[in-house]
């Protein structure tokens, strides 16, 4: 996921990309991306805004665009450019104003949310085999995954562990004995 900056204008979330300024709408490219991470990472979030706009599910690219608008809207509000809002999968979370702040039900739920640093069951298939030497192709063949998934598994372990490359993983997968 590229570097992205959203903000708020009205009831509209825009965001900065390296293709210029964008409308987040229903169908918007960024949407899959953004309900990926949201999911992986803030799956307590993810869960309350399915409950949210549990009457759109039916139509799928409509819910998800809810999703990610109302996760936008309450955590990105600020055009800044102190900082991006995203950055390589990284969420960069700000504190908004909104007018329901202190009473509002959701916050610290889907506003201010905490992430989920645990890793998952299939990142930690995909992290042991870093772990053990493997390159990217060698896991994706040994797991039957796609190259893809691979990279997504590791990005987001990455982040999760605060690692920056496959050397501080497996210093901190040793430090944690994740693997013993």
């Amino acid at each position: 996921m590229e570097v992205m900056e959203f903000f708020i204008s009205g009831d509209e979330v825009f965001y900065l990309s390296e293709n210029g300024l964008q409308s987040l709408v229903e169908g918007s490219p960024v949407v899959p991306l953004m309900i990926e991470r949201i999911r992986e990472l803030y799956p307590q979030a993810y869960r309350a805004m399915c409950q949210c706009y549990e009457k759109s599910k039916a139509n799928r690219p409509y819910f998800q665009f809810l999703i990610v608008r109302r996760f936008c809207k309450c955590n990105f509000g600020n055009l800044d450019h102190t900082k991006r809002d995203v950055t390589s999968g990284v969420f960069n979370i700000e504190r908004v104003s909104c007018p329901l702040q202190g009473e509002c039900a959701y916050e610290g739920i889907i506003c201010m949310p905490k992430m989920d640093s645990r890793l998952s069951d299939a990142e930690k298939r995909v992290m042991k085999l870093v772990c053990d030497g493997r390159s990217n192709t060698e896991i994706a063949e040994a797991l039957y995954l796609s190259p893809n998934t691979v990279k997504r598994h590791i990005s987001s372990a990455y982040i999760k562990t605060n690692s920056r490359n496959r050397a501080d993983f497996v210093k901190y997968a040793k430090d944690h004995n994740l693997f013993c």
